[in-house]
């Protein structure tokens, strides 16, 4: 949007950071919130009333979603979710 966030892209990456070509997909959003370390946090999300399962390659609780990335949460609540295995 010109004056407030209208949409996102969620694309598949390569290690390196850069974006697969052909795997990118636009959904509307009106707000957006971003994690990132070695473990994910999911305050917000539980606070939310998403559902959460264990993944010991996921780094432990994650938001469970579905092939869309959706959340439980009927609201429109969505995810990206990259798996990694600490070694």
């Amino acid at each position: 949007g010109k004056e407030n966030l209208a949409s996102v892209i969620v694309a598949k990456t390569t290690l390196d950071g850069h974006v697969i070509t052909g795997t990118e997909t636009k959904y509307p959003a009106q707000a957006l919130t971003v994690g990132y370390g070695f473990v994910p946090n999911i305050e917000l999300a539980v606070q939310a009333g998403c559902d959460v399962e264990y993944h010991t390659t996921g780094g432990g609780w994650i938001v469970t979603v579905d092939k869309n990335l959706e959340s439980s949460v009927l609201s429109g609540i969505f995810f990206s979710i990259r798996f990694n295995e600490l070694i």
